[in-house]
């Protein structure tokens, strides 16, 4: 016949086991929803390359730079500084 500590001792092993589950279920949950937001912004990303130099000036923009933004290639090499209709570049560079 099993012992009443051998019950509680069960029981804590149900309730830890349980409690492992939900963890599981949840990392599993947050990882397939990361997994969705990385397909999504790979999926519609540009392949946009642009080359400046430390002063911010334009020295090549891939063709599908005009593409993605929807600005004329000849806008764009007008445009020969970085400016702050661009996203914000970090100080470091």
């Amino acid at each position: 016949m099993i012992e009443h500590w051998q019950w509680i001792a069960l029981g804590a092993l149900v309730i830890a086991v349980v409690c492992q589950e939900i963890r599981v279920r949840r990392i599993h949950s947050e990882s397939k929803k990361c997994e969705e937001l990385f397909q999504i912004v790979t999926g519609n990303a540009a392949d946009m390359i642009a080359l400046v130099d430390v002063k911010g000036n334009r020295l090549y923009n891939s063709p599908r730079t005009s593409e993605s933004s929807g600005t004329p290639r000849r806008n764009w090499e007008r445009r020969r500084r970085l400016t702050r209709s661009t996203p914000t570049i970090d100080s470091r560079f």
